[in-house]
């Protein structure tokens, strides 16, 4: 038996974690609704709602830890990516301060060369 909405869809279950009340209401209870369950003193009421609980914490904590895991996961592959790309930018700013440095040296050594240093005897030097 599948519990119906008033459109004809059906609704999503949650299963409870007992096989016959899964069986029997065809998969569990209606997710995120209310599920009001008579019986006389002694039939499991307590017992079915304990274990429906636990089974509904047990799935989101797997859920929870799947979640993490995943997050994890991503946060490596991001600090592989910031590693890698800090790496470049350390190569890109060490090659650009030796170019500079050496343009540096070269405007250095060319006004230097620009200059001629007559010996008294009106040689250069």
């Amino acid at each position: 038996m599948n519990a119906i909405e008033s459109d004809g869809r059906e609704l999503p279950k949650c299963p409870t974690g007992i096989q016959g009340l899964d069986e029997v209401t065809g998969g569990g209870l209606p997710r995120g609704r209310p599920t009001l369950v008579c019986g006389s003193a002694g039939c499991g009421r307590e017992r079915s709602a304990r274990a429906a609980r636990s089974e509904e914490i047990g799935r989101l904590e797997r859920a929870q830890a799947r979640r993490r895991d995943r997050l994890e996961a991503q946060i490596q592959d991001l600090r592989r990516a910031f590693a890698s790309e800090a790496e470049d930018l350390e190569n890109q700013l060490r090659q650009r301060q030796e170019g500079e440095a050496q343009e540096r040296s070269d405007a250095e050594q060319m006004a230097a060369s620009r200059y001629v240093v007559l010996s008294p005897r009106g040689e250069s030097t």
